[in-house]
């Protein structure tokens, strides 16, 4: 099941993102079975087809078909001024997306940065995902919660058990877990993951439809 309606909103503020409504629909470059969000314009030549299970890059005569399911990382541009995303797939491959518009002054590819970490990454969310991949101890799990929290709240009763010293000795045993597994960073690692989402109030399926 593909939750990307769910995140595109990021995308339709934007001064160059364009309704299906308001454009011929290519079915020559969109399979049947993709449904189709809308549009990017970088420019007349160069534009992106956003689906909910792919993106479709079309720049003169190359078209580039792009899965989510094929992302597994998404780099901010080394510079401003290069207005590409370094999208990296399961393949190792790396792909310059460019989105070159701006809206209201601000760069477009932050919210195309937005929309494509939330859908790939479904339900973990964090500012900085890399970042897990450094978590190695509670220690570790306990500051990148403080980080990742800003503020909300969200993290507050599991944070205050963690410096608490849970789980403790005796629960551990209670549970008949071994007491080693919590020198194994994959663990915290792994906690990170079922922890980190995005609040209720910019979690799209709070809302009703």
């Amino acid at each position: 099941m593909s939750y990307t309606g769910k995140f595109f909103e990021a995308l339709l503020d934007l001064h160059s993102w364009i309704n299906p409504k308001d454009f011929h629909i290519p079915n020559e470059i969109v399979p049947h079975a993709e449904n189709l969000l809308g549009l990017y314009l970088n420019t007349p030549e160069d534009y992106m087809l956003v689906t909910d299970r792919a993106l479709h890059w079309v720049s003169g005569e190359y078209v580039r078909n792009i899965p989510y399911d094929s992302i597994i990382s998404v780099q901010a541009p080394a510079t401003k001024s290069s207005r590409r995303l370094g999208l990296i797939t399961r393949e190792a491959e790396i792909i310059q997306l460019p989105i070159l518009n701006e809206t209201e002054g601000i760069s477009d590819f932050y919210a195309f940065r937005e929309f494509l970490i939330a859908n790939i990454y479904f339900p973990f969310y964090a500012e900085e995902i890399q970042k897990v991949k450094s978590i190695e101890s509670k220690e570790d799990l306990v500051h990148f919660l403080e980080k990742e929290d800003g503020g909300w709240g969200r993290h507050r009763i599991t944070l205050d058990a963690l410096r608490d010293g849970f789980p403790k000795l005796w629960q551990l045993e209670f549970f008949r877990i071994n007491p080693e597994v919590t020198k194994q960073g994959d663990v915290w690692k792994m906690l990170a993951l079922f922890l980190c989402r995005e609040s209720p109030e910019h979690d799209p399926r709070s809302h009703s439809d």
